[in-house]
């Protein structure tokens, strides 16, 4: 399965806007080994769905940036 088929298109477009690889942080790195674990590939599944079926715009969005400050937080704890 593509990357792009796990995750609302937001998340896909933030993880595309990191920096390379060699231009990465630590926290960057991060970012993209968590979005890329089964685990919360499965998360970024159930997201879609959540948002098909989110009463509005807003709350979709609010969904979107829960999903993003969780995998941020994340990223930000000591390995």
């Amino acid at each position: 399965m593509k990357f792009e088929d796990c995750y609302p298109a937001e998340i896909v477009e933030w993880a595309q806007a990191l920096p390379a690889p060699e231009q990465c942080t630590a926290r960057d790195v991060q970012i993209t080994r968590l979005l890329e674990d089964e685990s919360v590939i499965a998360l970024g599944k159930g997201l879609i769905k959540r948002l098909n079926n989110a009463g509005t715009r807003d709350q979709a969005n609010q969904m979107i940036a829960f999903f993003r400050g969780l995998i941020q937080d994340a990223a930000a704890q000591p390995a």
